[in-house]
């Protein structure tokens, strides 16, 4: 195999684990938005940003909590202090 198709295989390769990982976390998105809806009703769309911009660890960890919050206020507390954490 010359350089360039090793080259190429190796683009392939990571392009397709990137769009996997991407899958996932915006599939854990999705899970997530649902989730909130479904206890809260409809979401502030900024609120809906937030949490499709969160990371995959950190939408799994809302997900473990998001049942336990009282309300969308509840879930804007729990965002605003994810921030606080993650610049720690």
């Amino acid at each position: 195999m010359t350089i360039a198709e090793q080259l190429l295989t190796k683009g392939r390769t990571e392009g397709r684990t990137e769009g996997r990982t991407e899958g996932i976390v915006a599939g854990g998105a999705r899970f997530a938005l649902r989730l909130a809806k479904r206890k809260f009703g409809g979401l502030p769309v900024d609120l809906m940003e937030r949490i499709r911009g969160l990371s995959y660890f950190r939408l799994e960890a809302l997900a473990e909590v998001i049942l336990e919050l009282p309300d969308a206020a509840s879930l804007q507390d729990w965002l605003d202090d994810d921030v606080l954490k993650q610049q720690k």
